[in-house]
């Protein structure tokens, strides 16, 4: 019995996604992308996971791999000790029913032409749960919960006729309906003013704690993670740098990689720097070697060594993981 709620919730194991890039307009094949390669980690019950890094870097992928949009390459994706890869009927419904995902821009991800509650029902008449009375009710006490108040006023409006904020607040209403035990918030409140950022994550703390969720964080803000995350992976073009609890990530850094996105985050005496450019002495015609640590280019602690093979994953200190040859004797 204990071992079992050890077990955690959500387990990525030696995920690996390529996606065939083609050209645009004769749509001839100009070989892979690997968004992911091999990526490992698991998420506990009740646990507010963050995966941090730049655009491209893989987090949306795993979003989306997670919530079963798409299938791994290669590699399993687990929850609750099962292979998503082999869902079907009536398993697959129940699945999509515990575990939904919040989209990062609200302008896209609701339909312009859906008033806020048929938008916000829609889940519920997909999953064929209760009579029309019911899910009234149900969209009212949704709305009522992510602050939309009093929610009649808002039920009958479009889209167009709220604000940012309140778009998302409708997109994590829809989320929400189905009382998901799983939450995947991809970019939640990076297209938002800071005032209503800081508002949407108080908002995501209390439904955790309302309801008891897990959430998978996907951010590019080192800040955002830090105020809400429990735990904190650092993904870097389809492969993780640096893995641990929120606060020995943010205040002892072991990755060069995990460092340079903490200097990026401006303070209050301090403005943002740049992420570094390319800074090793490498032949500019050299293209990165597969099995060269990816941030080589880029990284100023380089050695050749780092050019030749990638540092594996390590615990460095407990719960603390860095794949970084700096780390090594």
């Amino acid at each position: 019995m204990e071992r079992e709620e050890r077990e955690p919730m959500v387990v990525f194991d030696e995920v690996v996604k390529v996606y065939r890039a083609t050209q645009s307009l004769l749509r001839r094949s100009r070989g892979e992308v690997r968004a992911l390669d091999g990526v490992s980690f698991a998420i506990q019950k009740g646990e507010i996971f963050a995966l941090v890094g730049e655009s491209g870097s893989g987090k949306t992928t795993c979003g989306r791999l997670l919530v079963h949009l798409e299938s791994p390459s290669s590699g399993r994706v687990l929850f609750q000790g099962q292979d998503l890869a082999t869902l079907r009927g009536r398993s697959l419904r129940e699945f999509r029913r515990r575990v939904q995902m919040i989209f990062q821009d609200p302008y896209q991800s609701l339909n312009p032409q859906l008033t806020v509650f048929q938008t916000v029902v829609e889940p519920l008449v997909v999953q064929r749960w209760g009579s029309h009375e019911d899910r009234e009710q149900r969209v009212v006490e949704a709305l009522e919960e992510v602050g939309l108040r009093p929610a009649r006023d808002f039920m009958f409006r479009y889209p167009h006729q709220l604000s940012g904020g309140q778009r998302q607040r409708v997109a994590i209403a829809r989320a929400m309906i189905l009382e998901p035990q799983l939450v995947v918030a991809d970019e939640p409140v990076s297209m938002l003013d800071a005032s209503i950022q800081a508002q949407l994550l108080n908002m995501l703390l209390e439904l955790k704690e309302r309801h008891s969720l897990t959430l998978l964080f996907i951010t590019h803000d080192l800040a955002s993670a830090r105020y809400l995350a429990d735990r904190i992976c650092v993904i870097y073009k389809g492969r993780i740098m640096e893995q641990g609890p929120t606060d020995l990530v943010i205040e002892n850094p072991l990755h060069p990689y995990t460092k340079a996105l903490l200097r990026a985050v401006p303070t209050v005496d301090r403005r943002k720097e740049e992420l570094p450019p390319p800074a090793c002495p490498v032949d500019s015609f050299l293209a990165p070697k597969e099995a060269a640590c990816p941030f080589y280019s880029r990284c100023p602690d380089c050695t050749s060594r780092c050019m030749e093979k990638e540092a594996p994953l390590a615990e460095v200190e407990k719960d603390h993981y860095s794949a970084c040859f700096l780390h090594y004797g």
